[in-house]
């Protein structure tokens, strides 16, 4: 019995999720080690510690988005690190505006927070990347062709083309 369209792109999903989770976790990891490092190290304050961290968690991310998690080979670069950053630049209003409502409103701890608004931002992240910076539109990958006899079970009658 042959797979459905929708188990096969549930099947993809999911595999770029888990990956996606794996970059991001050491994207993340990059992004709160500098931020935590600079915040407690006394060296900024921590919204700035939290901008300076995320962009260098977007320096990971993107070449092992591309290439991981996307499988993306596009020669148009230039285009798709326009897009990402812009997503990213998107992403870090979220992740500060996460963190400042944690920080400001909720009254959680700062370190805590900012693991929030890494959350949030992933979210947003993932999705944007997903459905338009890796997207065909951008050079992603298109749609593998189809052999003739696509759709039709072993032994059933095709239909002449």
């Amino acid at each position: 019995m042959r797979p459905t369209i929708k188990a096969v792109i549930g099947r993809m999903l999911t595999i770029q999720v888990v990956r996606y989770i794996l970059v991001g976790g050491v994207a993340a990891g990059v992004a709160i080690l500098t931020s935590s490092s600079l915040y407690t190290g006394h060296l900024t304050n921590y919204t700035v510690a939290q901008g300076l961290g995320f962009i260098a968690g977007g320096l990971v991310n993107y070449p092992l988005s591309r290439r991981w998690v996307f499988r993306n080979r596009s020669r148009l670069v230039a285009r798709q690190l326009a897009v990402f950053y812009s997503l990213a630049l998107a992403g870090l209003a979220v992740n500060e505006w996460t963190l400042r409502l944690c920080v400001v409103v909720a009254q959680v701890p700062v370190v805590p927070a900012m693991g929030a608004g890494l959350g949030a931002a992933f979210l947003w992240n993932f999705t944007g990347n997903k459905f338009v910076t890796f997207s065909r539109r951008f050079g992603g990958p298109s749609p593998r062709p189809q052999p003739p006899s696509a759709g039709f079970e072993p032994g059933e009658p095709q239909r002449p083309g």
